[in-house]
């Protein structure tokens, strides 16, 4: 978990599957007690896809 402005730890790209270091676009949805808190997500692969959903989900909490 990370605060707002603060760095993200890297990622141990040697211990993740290899279709997780693919380009991918995702959409992230936060609920609580089954109401929405957030959402975010892309439609381009521009990234590996891990980094993807590491960056829409602390976009969809912040």
């Amino acid at each position: 978990m990370t605060l707002k402005g603060e760095e993200l730890p890297p990622l141990n790209r040697e211990e993740l599957p290899p279709n997780l270091l693919e380009p991918g676009a995702c959409f992230v949805t936060l609920t609580k007690a089954g109401q929405l808190r957030g959402c975010v997500g892309s439609i381009e692969a521009v990234q590996p896809l891990i980094q993807d959903v590491r960056d829409r989900a602390v976009g969809a909490a912040f």
